[in-house]
């Protein structure tokens, strides 16, 4: 049940457009306020005649504190962010950057740039050819989904900005 409370939130955060990166799933989950939510355990109920609606009313206590609890909105804020800091440093780095800064707001990391094209190679080391390879921006390389990533159970995949190399019809070396 929480398990699908999580993915819900998740998709709801993705579909609502306040944060510029939804990180996939899997990764959402790997959130240290998340992973805390999800392996959380909860009271027991008190008496066995209360067991059978209280069983009700606590397997929704985690979909309405991910929705209404500001505390915890403000503590998946905060780690969203750092994980997309996290990942806009890896894909600079991936770009041949070194550490970016910039005190203005109008320039764009340069992850984020037009220029900026990435390829998952998961994708495209397929031995099935008759595929295209997708180019994806730094938002789209973020919530990739591999799906030739079968091999594997959807829970033991793991989303690295490894994965990705610099699009060299779009990626302009300095």
């Amino acid at each position: 049940m929480r398990c699908a409370d999580i993915s819900s939130h998740r998709d709801r955060l993705a579909k609502e457009k306040n944060h510029p990166v939804v990180p996939v799933l899997t990764e959402f989950r790997r959130l240290p306020i998340i992973t805390a939510l999800q392996d959380r355990d909860d009271a027991p109920p008190l008496s066995d005649a209360s067991r059978s609606s209280t069983k009700l009313a606590k397997s929704r206590v985690l979909e309405s504190e991910l929705n209404h609890s500001e505390l915890i909105g403000g503590m998946i804020d905060s780690d969203i962010k750092k994980w997309t800091d996290t990942a806009r440093v890896a894909f600079n780095s991936i770009l041949g950057g070194t550490n970016w800064k910039s005190a203005s707001t109008t320039f764009l990391h340069p992850a984020e740039r037009v220029t900026a094209r990435f390829v998952c190679t998961l994708c495209s080391n397929r031995p099935n050819r008759d595929t295209t390879v997708e180019s994806l921006t730094f938002l789209e390389a973020c919530a990739h989904h591999c799906p030739y990533y079968s091999r594997k159970p959807a829970g033991k995949q793991k989303w690295k900005a490894d994965q990705f190399v610099p699009d060299k019809k779009v990626h302009l070396d300095p």
